[in-house]
């Protein structure tokens, strides 16, 4: 998939850009879930080594209704060398009232 954007919001640098993202949830037994994503993007066709790619992976329990605590863990590769790879585990709960 790709479009144009304008990376800075300056109408005069409208680049040609491309990338998807897929996404899967799943239940597993009644409180339990399991998600996974990934992406894959380049904000400039034009230029070498300025695309990413883009791993999630966790799960989740349900609780009390529509609350969910999830854990994942999240990666995030540049092509370019010279920016390093970003990789984090995080624990986010999700309140509904």
């Amino acid at each position: 998939m790709g479009g144009k954007g304008r990376n800075k919001g300056d109408w005069s640098d409208e680049v040609d850009y491309s990338g998807f993202s897929a996404f899967a949830e799943g239940k597993v037994g009644k409180h339990w879930r399991i998600i996974g994503r990934y992406d894959l993007f380049d904000p400039n066709v034009e230029l070498d080594d300025d695309g990413y790619s883009r791993i999630i992976a966790g799960a989740g329990y349900d609780f009390r209704g529509h609350n969910i605590l999830l854990l994942d863990y999240d990666v995030v590769a540049y092509e370019s060398s010279d920016i390093e790879d970003d990789t984090r585990v995080q624990l986010t709960m999700q309140v509904k009232f």
